[in-house]
């Protein structure tokens, strides 16, 4: 079993998807509560690739790129900014993961972790829970994130599923890629990944 750290650059396309919830008997999100901002991700494969300062960029000559197939994703900072200039942790801060000391310093708590597929309901936050104001900007910081990728080998093209841990620090008791799960019980760094394909983990 083969499990390696590195820092995973690539295109992630995902739109935080924003709806209020209503009162309706068919409404499966809240039935019977207050209205509330309901964050879901979207996965597209075909939104404009970015560079690191959020403009327009193209793949360099001599290189590759794939967009990934995503299962499920994480995050475990969400915050609302007034402006591009808004520091961090000065905007309102929506929600934080659970963290924990288990495995040394302090880490995400992956076992307390939600994971989402596309278009599930990630967070929900009372309206009245959110401060008036005009907001331009959403901060998201990813956690995990779980995908299909493509690639050659002497056997020809085949497929594999990715599982890395993108968070600063991350305490995993256990994790499943595709059908394998891998025990780890100790602090991981960013970067953090499993790889399965072809019953090969």
């Amino acid at each position: 079993m083969q499990t390696r750290s590195f820092r995973l650059y690539f295109l992630l396309s995902i739109t935080a998807m924003l709806a209020f919830s209503s009162c309706k008997k068919d409404d499966p999100i809240d039935q019977g509560t207050e209205p509330s901002l309901i964050f879901r991700f979207a996965f597209d494969p075909n939104q404009e690739r970015l560079d690191n300062l959020g403009q327009p960029s193209e793949i360099g000559e001599g290189n590759a790129a794939q967009s990934p197939s995503f299962n499920s994703i994480s995050a475990h900072y969400l915050e609302l900014s007034e402006d591009m200039w808004t520091q961090l942790g000065e905007g309102e801060l929506l929600y934080e993961g659970p963290q924990t000391n288990a495995g040394g310093a302090d880490a995400i708590d992956f076992s307390e972790s939600s994971v989402v597929a596309e278009g599930e309901n990630f967070l929900s936050v009372p309206l009245s829970n959110v401060n008036n104001g005009t907001y331009e900007w959403l901060r998201v910081s990813l956690s995990y994130q779980n995908f299909d990728i493509t690639y050659l080998s002497d056997f020809g093209q085949l497929e594999g599923t990715l599982a890395g841990f993108i968070g600063f620090n991350t305490y995993i008791e256990d994790f499943v890629i595709n059908e394998e799960s891998v025990d780890v019980f100790e602090n991981k760094l960013q970067g953090f990944w499993g790889f399965e394909t072809v019953g090969l983990t």
